[in-house]
């Protein structure tokens, strides 16, 4: 069984009244790449904050194992220096002996020509490189990545799920957020924050071959089923009372499918690295590895 990077734990977290997160659980093990998605305002930043340690939850326990590179939403840089002279204090900070790591990201990301520039003449999405470098420079076992390719164009965006994919295949756990519907097919595994609760309903089955009937897509299949069903039934009656009744039932249906699809735990293999994995309405537990 690969090696639990980051484990979370029943975390609640709350900003005055309103309770941004109400018992979130998550695992993410080593060559694991976890997404997770979800609307503005639900929550996902502080998610991240939380799990790479920077802000403390109300409750709830949080396990790291090992050093975390944590790229924020906003870069966090000083436009008053060079993207040099930010590769020189970070290599102290992390104590390492040369940038080579960093020099590489800077070609990979197109950002070589720009080292000796100031921060503050960047464009944005030259910002979100170094950022990103930052972030990656020490090679960290954990990666926590906020919308990491912010400002990126559509070639820098690939280069860096090409990165991304060989942190994984290094043995890196990866835990990023997304909010682009297309990045869900890269991940092993898809949390869906809504209303402070991560369901998981996505998974990346593709790698090893087979499919697997998510969360979302069990929900829209049942809800379709019973909303065909209903208005079939309505068509053919002509008695209005019949057809009043079928109209009442249709949201009835949908709700309980949703609710039957999101709260009962799901089974399913991850193909791509070969993991079974049990999916609560707010828990990704690894379990066994074959």
């Amino acid at each position: 069984m690969e090696r639990v990077r980051l484990r979370l734990d029943g975390v609640r977290k709350s900003y005055g009244r309103r309770q941004v997160l109400c018992g979130v659980s998550l695992d993410v093990a080593s060559a694991a790449l976890v997404g997770v998605v979800g609307e503005n305002g639900s929550g996902k930043t502080t998610l991240l904050r939380i799990a790479c340690g920077e802000l403390a939850p109300d409750a709830g326990a949080v396990e790291r194992a090992g050093r975390v590179g944590y790229c924020p939403q906003h870069p966090v840089v000083n436009d008053t220096l060079t993207v040099d002279q930010h590769l020189q204090y970070f290599r102290v900070a992390y104590k390492l002996a040369s940038t080579e790591r960093a020099d590489e990201l800077l070609e990979t990301l197109g950002l070589e020509r720009c080292r000796d520039q100031r921060v503050g003449v960047l464009s944005g999405g030259n910002r979100q490189k170094l950022n990103l470098t930052l972030a990656l420079m020490h090679d960290p076992p954990l990666l926590v990545l906020d919308e990491p390719y912010q400002g990126f164009d559509w070639d820098t965006y690939l280069r860096f799920w090409e990165i991304v994919e060989g942190l994984r295949r290094a043995g890196r756990a990866v835990l990023v957020v997304s909010h682009l519907a297309h990045d869900v097919a890269r991940f092993d595994a898809v949390g869906h924050l809504r209303e402070g609760r991560l369901a998981l309903w996505g998974t990346r089955g593709g790698r090893g071959g087979g499919r697997v009937m998510t969360r979302g897509v069990m929900a829209w299949r049942g809800e379709a089923l019973g909303t065909a069903l209903w208005f079939t039934l309505v068509g053919h009656s002509r008695n209005r009372l019949a057809m009043a009744l079928a109209l009442f039932f249709v949201p009835l249906w949908i709700w309980l499918v949703r609710s039957v699809a999101y709260a009962v735990p799901m089974r399913f293999r991850l193909n791509s690295v070969g993991h079974d994995v049990v999916l609560g309405a707010n828990h990704l537990n690894q379990v066994s590895a074959p």
